[in-house]
């Protein structure tokens, strides 16, 4: 049985996990022309970087061109629990089947839309995209799978 200075101190520990603790949301939705972006890739970064392990969600776009990314920092170490949310799409729009690569851009996400806990309170709707058009800071990736 464990004494009240443990159940305290587990309790407390908890706590400080869940101040930490950083949560973002984001919809949207994809188009290719007049048609959904069915295929196109979508991924939620932590923080603006290259490096892979600070993705916290990706998802694949489906036929209706509908997509939703969702994650947080639970079990990030406490110095890699701030969010600073990087939203990248990776497509082939309009794309030449020679070409090689995935065609990239990034949006970040307002601060306002971090929440405090581990699920999201708000949602941010990024509205409809149309991949036909080449955005601002649009790079052609050659190394996305």
């Amino acid at each position: 049985m464990k004494t009240a200075k443990e159940k305290i101190k587990k309790e407390v520990t908890h706590q400080k996990c869940d101040i930490n603790l950083r949560s973002v949301d984001v919809k949207g939705s994809l188009r290719c022309g007049s048609v959904p972006a069915e295929g196109a890739r979508v991924q939620l970064y932590r923080v603006k970087s290259e490096n892979a392990s600070e993705i916290i969600d990706s998802r694949t776009v489906g036929p209706s061109g509908l997509f939703n990314v969702n994650g947080n920092t639970q079990g990030k170490p406490i110095n890699q629990t701030d969010i600073e949310p990087i939203l990248r799409i990776f497509h082939k729009c309009g794309d030449d089947a020679k070409k090689t690569g995935h065609r990239r851009f990034q949006l970040g996400i307002p601060k306002d839309f971090v929440s405090n806990t581990r699920m999201a309170k708000h949602t941010y709707d990024i509205g409809e995209y149309n991949l036909d058009i080449t955005y601002p800071g649009e790079k052609r990736d050659k190394n996305f799978q």
